[in-house]
C-alpha cells in the first residue's frame, strides 16, 4: 500500500500549482485502505442433502481477518459544508469472500468543503457478488477523520470509520463438504462489524 500511496501524493502534490480554477460542484474520488472484522454473528438453519433433517447453526466470534477495500465515487456539493456521493469499488467481507458496494455517502465539514478540517461521514447501501448477481447483501457506515486542503479543487480525506454488514453469503456444509443448494436454506442471517481506515483523494 505504502507503494502506491507514495507516487500518488507526490503527483497530487505537482498538480498543486495547476490548478487555479475554481472549486467545481460537482465532486469525482477514490477510497481505498484496509479493514478488520470485529464482530460476526450467524444464525442459519437448512436441510441437510443428503438425509433432509433439519440443520441449525447459531454462534458469534472475534475473527479479526484483516481486508482491503476500493471504490470510486462520484457526487457534488449541496452547500459548502457537505458532499454526497454515490461509489462503487470491491469490499472485504469475510474470509475468501468480496462484494461489490453500490453506496450513497453524506459527509460533513463543520469548517467548509474547501479548508482543512474535521470530516464526519455516514453511508448506506447495497450490494453485488463479485460476479454481479445480486447479493441481498445491505451495510452501513459511520466514521471520522480530517480533511487535508491539496490545493485549490483537490482534497485528500483521513477516516476511520465502523461498518456493519448485513450479508447472505453461500453455507458451506462441512458434513457433506459442499455449499447448501438455496432451495435448502431455510433462515440465513449473517451479520458483520468492521473497523476500517481509509485514504480518499476527491477533486
Amino acid at each position: 500500500m505504502r507503494r502506491l500511496i507514495i507516487p500518488l501524493f507526490c503527483l497530487l502534490l505537482c498538480c498543486a500549482p495547476a490548478s487555479a480554477r475554481d472549486r467545481g460542484v460537482v465532486r469525482i474520488g477514490m477510497d481505498w485502505g484496509y479493514g478488520m472484522d470485529v464482530y460476526r454473528y450467524w444464525n442459519l438453519i437448512y436441510l441437510d442433502s443428503e438425509v433432509g433433517y433439519v440443520v441449525q447453526d447459531q454462534d458469534s466470534e472475534i475473527p479479526a481477518r484483516p481486508y482491503a477495500f476500493f471504490t470510486l465515487s462520484a457526487g457534488f456539493e449541496p452547500v459548502d459544508w457537505m458532499g454526497i456521493s454515490l461509489f462503487s469499488g470491491v469490499m472485504g467481507v469475510s474470509t475468501g469472500r468480496s462484494l461489490i458496494p453500490l453506496g450513497l455517502q453524506a459527509s460533513f465539514l463543520p469548517r467548509g468543503n474547501a479548508v482543512a478540517g474535521p470530516i464526519f461521514a455516514v453511508g448506506v447501501g447495497t450490494a453485488l457478488n463479485t460476479d454481479f448477481s445480486y447479493s441481498k447483501a445491505s451495510f452501513g457506515l459511520l466514521g471520522a477523520g480530517w480533511r487535508f486542503r491539496l490545493n485549490n479543487d483537490w482534497n485528500m480525506d483521513l477516516l476511520l470509520r465502523g461498518r456493519i454488514c448485513r450479508d447472505f453469503p453461500p453455507i458451506w456444509d462441512s458434513e457433506n463438504r459442499n455449499y447448501v443448494e438455496e432451495s435448502l436454506i431455510r433462515k440465513n442471517f449473517t451479520l458483520s462489524g468492521s473497523l476500517e481506515f481509509g485514504i480518499s483523494i476527491s477533486f
